[in-house]
């Protein structure tokens, strides 16, 4: 059917009924970290689980005119449900397969391969699985076979010494290892407006866990302070400082929410959050990841030894036809907004999952150790990374902030965004890096 429009109307006419809503740039590296924000009152908050990728994107020197090939992160949203997401590091100790294991999302898939693949000793540890080039060698990015599932160790002596000798030989720092991670890591996307912006009107932002535990304990306490409703700020709206710690060792204590009653919700304040049609649509943002992009990607990037081993139609399949299936073109338009050079940062923060503590099995001699990256010279022996502590919530002892049981009163805990550690609840594991 068609629309007569007037020249007015055409002037105002978009082809999309998506509403808009810019992305909140990076408040991490403000000179004073922090952001006054007021939730937008009919807006969804969204959880969605993204698993890192990488890209490559030329980027153009505003002062030479030259362009360049520099490596961008890229998240890809992830396929499969949350349920399957939240428990992905557990693993079923006499039988070694995953709790629930991954049915349909192309990354799941995959990163499940390659697990596989290295602990039947078909693919080295150490392997190079995909390389990532930039127009400066240095920050040109490898991922390892290892590396893409979170399996590096915490600690060097969880290795054996076969397994040291062989990551002194190469290029890989376990401090920055898990920076390879491509596990699906859950985050949330909030609609906001910045008190000390308003002009820039309701903003998009997506979340790390970290910040967004802090902000449901926040209301939470106003809530039991105020009442329900008083204490909800989609009914009774407040300004909610996020800040950022970056000094804190501790990750549980980086980010931290504070309801500020100085700080009052102005008129135009209001007459942003609590209009309907401002609201954005974050369809966009949490729909399914590029499937058609991924696989291009991980086809063009994937080594050699990779793609001896890996059938690219058993990973895509199910994804692929559940997309023709349902005549569906998830993810189809470019998804570039928001997404910045890591180097930069994002809104989704850079804190790093703390990698399985249980130790790998020895190294098989079936297979070469990588090439890529390895080093004749012995590197210095690298410091281990301290382990991170809280207190537990029942006996207030302090315990890893990864633990999934208290070693002291035995209370238990649930495991969305970070690994488990080597206490495992009876019956399941944690990944096993081998």
């Amino acid at each position: 059917m068609g629309k007569a429009m007037g020249l007015q109307d055409f002037l105002k006419h978009k082809p999309s009924g998506r509403r808009g809503g810019s992305f909140l740039k990076s408040w991490r590296g403000r000179k004073e970290p922090h952001i006054d924000t007021f939730l937008h009152c009919h807006a969804p908050i969204m959880a969605v689980w993204q698993n890192k990728w990488q890209k490559l994107q030329e980027v153009k020197d505003d002062k030479t005119g030259k362009v360049r090939i520099e490596v961008w992160s890229d998240d890809f949203n992830s396929w499969e449900d949350e349920e399957t997401n939240k428990v992905q590091y557990r693993y079923d100790r006499e039988t070694g397969l995953r709790e629930l294991a991954p049915t349909i999302c192309p990354m799941a898939l995959l990163i499940e391969e390659v697990h596989r693949l290295v602990e039947a000793g078909d693919l080295h540890w150490l392997a190079p699985i995909f390389q990532f080039d930039a127009d400066d060698a240095k920050k040109s990015r490898t991922v390892y076979a290892v590396g893409l599932y979170n399996g590096f160790p915490r600690k060097r002596k969880d290795l054996d010494d076969k397994q040291q000798e062989e990551l002194d030989d190469s290029d890989i720092r376990l401090k920055d290892a898990w920076m390879q991670s491509s596990m699906a890591k859950c985050m949330y996307v909030l609609a906001v407006v910045d008190a000390d912006d308003v002009k820039a009107g309701v903003q998009v932002t997506t979340e790390k866990t970290l910040l967004g535990d802090k902000l449901q304990e926040e209301i939470r306490r106003q809530m039991k302070s105020e009442g329900v409703e008083d204490g909800n700020p989609m009914i009774n709206p407040y300004c909610l400082r996020w800040e950022h710690h970056d000094d804190e060792e501790e990750f549980h204590k980086k980010y931290s929410v504070t309801k500020m009653g100085r700080i009052s919700a102005t008129k135009p304040i209001l007459a942003l959050i609590k209009d309907e049609k401002t609201a954005p649509d974050l369809e966009r943002i949490t729909r399914r990841g590029n499937i058609v992009k991924l696989r291009t990607s991980m086809e063009t990037h994937c080594t050699e030894q990779l793609a001896a081993l890996i059938d690219w139609d058993k990973i895509f399949g199910p994804a692929e036809a559940l997309r023709a299936e349902e005549g569906d073109k998830d993810g189809d338009e470019e998804e570039s907004e928001g997404q910045q050079n890591p180097d930069e940062g994002t809104n989704s923060g850079t804190e790093p999952d703390a990698a399985p503590a249980r130790a790998p099995k020895e190294t098989t001699e079936a297979k070469a150790a990588p090439k890529a990256g390895a080093s004749k010279r012995r590197k210095k022996k690298e410091p281990e990374p301290k382990v991170e502590m809280e207190p537990c919530e029942d006996c207030k002892k302090d315990i890893p902030v990864t633990a999934v049981k208290c070693e002291f009163c035995g209370c238990e805990y649930d495991v969305d965004d970070e690994p488990p550690a080597a206490e495992a609840p009876a019956g399941t594991t944690k990944t096993k890096p081998f």
